[in-house]
């Protein structure tokens, strides 16, 4: 049972049993005890709510995400309120001393520009009335004034906004893999590891290649493994590179490349140097087990040219 639900349950008893009663006591009729105030505290009845959270990881996700964007948004409201505040003295310069109720209305003092610009150019409420009364009222600040609510019109409900939509989309997007990799890595904890663990006889937290290929080769760890679209192919490619330098890795590495080997996971620059690294580790251990099969084929050739057996490489002609 969690704090919160101690905390709830205490409150619910107070509030049923022990404040009625100590009001009852008190004589709360006469105005000696103030229960107004204490109706506010019943709100605290709304932290129940956070009990959803645990039921729909996806709002976290959000929360967690909103929690993040936080210097984002408010460089993007900070941007919004320069750009309100400068093109609303611009246009109460303009057009605040117009006759034409309208545009007065809208543009006659700086506070004023401020709200029409912030409903009607930023949150585009009545875009279009507002720059009827503009083109009706006829004079050429007017024209001219209209032309500068297009510009802020593009430059922040079209320009600053949607870069802020896709601000919080990209930090979301981030949050949700990093939710995703951390509920992995958790997944393969209670597995994977705990089988790692059982195969560690020494007690180091590493282990061997030939303890990998027995976690690798378990049923269970399998299953884990293919639900967590995790490429095994990859891994079994790439643990030969990794024992060829040591006897023996740690498991917190064993893990990070499980982790890393998923195969809905967008390419990153350390997995594309990693690869790298691994490709120059085939291509040199190939090229080293040709060399060695050419000279140990080029030995026995020696060897049998020594002895008088050398074979006839062309039949037509006579051998050394």
């Amino acid at each position: 049972v969690s704090r919160a639900t101690h905390v709830l349950c205490t409150w619910v008893a107070l509030e049923t049993w022990l404040i009625p009663l100590g009001i009852v006591i008190a004589d709360a009729d006469r105005g000696l005890i103030p229960t107004a105030p204490l109706r506010i505290i019943r709100l605290l009845r709304l932290f129940r709510l956070l009990r959803l959270m645990r039921l729909v990881p996806e709002l976290m996700t959000m929360l967690d995400g909103m929690k993040k964007a936080t210097r984002a948004v408010a460089s993007s409201l900070l941007m919004l309120i320069l750009l309100d505040f400068s093109f609303s003295v611009l246009l109460s310069a303009l057009v605040g001393d117009e006759e034409a109720d309208g545009v007065y209305r809208l543009f006659g003092k700086v506070y004023l520009s401020m709200w029409t610009l912030l409903l009607d150019g930023t949150l585009m409420d009545s875009t279009g009335s507002t720059m009827m009364a503009l083109r009706m009222c006829g004079s050429e600040w007017c024209i001219l004034a209209l032309m500068i609510f297009v510009v802020y019109l593009l430059l922040a409900a079209l320009t600053v906004l949607n870069l802020l939509i896709g601000v919080l989309c990209e930090v979301v997007s981030s949050v949700s893999t990093n939710e995703e990799s951390s509920g992995i890595r958790d997944m393969l904890q209670e597995t994977v590891l705990t089988e790692l663990l059982k195969h560690d006889d020494d007690c180091n937290m590493a282990v061997s290649q030939k303890e990998l290929l027995a976690v690798m080769h378990d049923p269970t760890s399998r299953g884990v493994l293919e639900a967590c679209e995790i490429d095994t192919d990859h891994i079994f490619e790439v643990q030969e590179m990794l024992f060829s330098q040591d006897e023996e890795i740690p498991i917190e590495i064993v893990m990070e490349l499980m982790v890393s080997s998923r195969r809905n996971l967008p390419a990153t620059f350390r997995q594309v140097n990693e690869l790298l690294a691994f490709t120059r580790w085939a291509v040199e251990k190939h090229t080293k087990d040709t060399a060695r099969v050419i000279c140990q084929q080029f030995e026995q050739y020696l060897a049998l040219w020594a002895a008088g057996n050398a074979p006839q490489l062309n039949p037509g002609v006579p051998s050394l």
